[in-house]
């Protein structure tokens, strides 16, 4: 795990120099959210504007950290480790505005990504976290598929009941729970980078949640930013398959070359594929470049489990957004109208 942090680290140095560049003036790094490394960087703002704006991001980013959290409670929040504690029990759970928000945005892009993006795939993914933290401590073992057929039963995203007048949200299934790493950090990232913009800044600042970008404005300059994908099949870190340029948008890959482990050689990773609850071998790596990061994570994590083709039409049917698709054996495919540097 230290070695795949470690790496993880380096990755999101390169890729974070690659992008801000020289004109970089201003940067902060919190490790304490999200299981992630978070960086926010200015290329034109005074010390004093940027530590007052960043003071303000981080309230954001920590605010959100704790209502996304599913395996801690905090004083005084309901979160989604609340609401998954309280499934089956009959009791609705007060939750936050923006808790609420985000369920419900979550439940469209369910549907959006015809449920290949679920928040409600806790009952599976489960069972990967704990695989994999035993192979960290040394104990590998697959989940059993009589295992994995009993929870795949109860990922519906019905179960999850909310009511927008009362502002609650209910698991009506006791054996159900909440997931929300398929989007949960680009969702973030977009309502933090709406505070930025809020507190005055338009141009020149990024916002780098653990590899998912989402820039505000452009360099001071006034041209686009620039940010590399990683070749997943490349033996230096500092590998790139395309550069593409980010003006006031977002890029977030979704990648099974950190978060996994291996048996008898075999990679076992963390994006699972809802139809068969296990991690899906389509693709390395795919990236989806576009406005909003929320919207961008939830389809990076759907096109890596579905067929490309029907990735594609996904795609296609969403002005504004692109995709890049990077398989094992190295081919790279990308959406016709997405432009390299």
């Amino acid at each position: 795990m230290r070695k795949r942090i470690g790496a993880l680290l380096l990755l999101l140095s390169v890729s974070l120099s690659c992008l801000v560049s020289c004109a970089r003036e201003r940067e902060v790094t919190y490790y304490q959210y999200f299981d992630t490394v978070i960086t926010l960087s200015a290329t034109s703002l005074a010390r004093e504007d940027f530590e007052t704006v960043t003071a303000g991001a981080e309230k954001e980013i920590s605010d959100y950290h704790k209502l996304f959290d599913i395996y801690h409670e905090y004083a005084g929040v309901n979160n989604l480790c609340t609401v998954n504690k309280a499934r089956g029990t009959g009791v609705p759970v007060k939750i936050d505005r923006r808790l609420f928000d985000f369920l419900a945005r979550g439940k469209e892009l369910y549907e959006l990504t015809g449920g290949h993006m679920n928040i409600m795939m806790g009952a599976v993914t489960s069972l990967w976290n704990d695989a994999r933290a035993n192979a960290d401590e040394g104990a590998a073992a697959l989940p059993t598929e009589q295992a994995l057929a009993e929870a795949k039963k109860h990922i519906s995203i019905e179960s999850l009941v909310l009511d927008e007048e009362g502002l609650t949200a209910y698991i009506d299934d006791p054996k159900a729970s909440l997931d929300v790493g398929a989007f949960g950090k680009g969702y973030a990232a977009e309502r933090v980078s709406e505070y930025v913009k809020r507190s005055g800044v338009t141009n020149g600042f990024v916002l780098n949640f653990g590899g998912n970008l989402r820039v505000i404005g452009c360099r001071e300059d006034g041209e686009p930013f620039t940010s590399g994908i990683h070749d997943p099949n490349a033996d230096a870190l500092g590998s790139y398959v395309l550069l593409l340029p980010l003006n006031d948008n977002s890029l977030v890959t979704s990648g099974s070359y950190f978060r996994y482990f291996e048996i008898d050689g075999k990679r076992y990773h963390h994006l699972i594929d809802p139809e068969t609850a296990k991690p899906s071998d389509r693709f390395v790596s795919v990236s989806v470049w576009g406005k909003d990061s929320g919207l961008c994570d939830a389809l990076s994590t759907a096109l890596f489990v579905m067929d490309r083709a029907e990735g594609e039409a996904l795609i296609e049917s969403l002005a504004g957004y692109e995709a890049v698709w990077i398989t094992a054996d190295g081919q790279v495919f990308k959406t016709p109208d997405l432009t390299p540097v």
